[in-house]
């Protein structure tokens, strides 16, 4: 690993850095009054604790393995809670525990798999190589962005058909940060996965936090 900061490096720092920042700006205004508030507030903590494993990546070791126990799970966080602040914004509801359990259940899977794949080296039994030969965890965030953004769009088309045969089409103009902040996500999501497919992954990682930083702060700015 080098110990060389680059400028994927600087961005990234200046990325968590501004998460952090919006999350205290939030935590100081009335914002958190409210369900959606609460989440989003939730989503930048969690985005600001997937980016350890970019730094995990250029610089970490195993001996952190209690960090790992942290991020990894963040990162599959960080899309169910994008979801629930949308559907909470569109229709002000929440969600039975169990059904939240439901959305958490790819963190709880990572959580174990990294627990799993720290002990390997005791435990010869585990049969755990892959986990270190193919990008499993890369892989399986890409299918669950996929999914949720699905959904996302899904949620949107149901909140316009209801304000379309209860309102006038000028009550959809509310709902323009939510559109935003969608395709926005979608357009980011669906661009990172292309590369990451196209190119080896420790080419283009990278470059793939600086589309998503880019992405960051379309939202942060909007």
């Amino acid at each position: 690993m080098s110990s060389n900061l680059n400028i994927p490096d600087i961005i990234n720092i200046i990325a968590v850095s501004q998460l952090l920042f919006f999350a205290l700006l939030l935590i100081f205004r009335s914002s958190l009054n409210s369900r959606a508030g609460k989440l989003l507030l939730t989503f930048l903590i969690l985005q600001a604790l997937s980016y350890g494993n970019y730094f995990l990546y250029r610089f970490g070791t195993e001996d952190l393995f209690l960090i790992y126990l942290v991020t990894v799970p963040a990162a599959f966080l960080v899309t169910p809670v994008y979801f629930r602040y949308i559907k909470t914004w569109l229709f002000n509801t929440g969600e039975p525990i169990g059904y939240s359990w439901l959305h958490s259940l790819p963190a709880i899977i990572s959580f174990l798999l990294v627990v799993l794949d720290n002990m390997h080296d005791r435990i010869k039994v585990l049969q755990l190589d892959w986990l270190d030969k193919f990008p499993v965890f890369n892989t399986a965030q890409h299918v669950q962005i996929l999914c949720y953004n699905i959904a996302a769009v899904f949620l949107i088309r149901k909140y316009k058909v209801l304000m379309e045969s209860r309102y006038s089409s000028n009550n959809l103009a509310s709902i323009g940060w939510i559109r935003f902040l969608v395709y926005s996500y979608i357009s980011a999501t669906t661009i990172v996965g292309a590369l990451e497919i196209i190119f080896p992954l420790n080419n283009i990682i990278n470059y793939s936090y600086i589309l998503y930083w880019i992405f960051l702060n379309l939202i942060l700015s909007k």
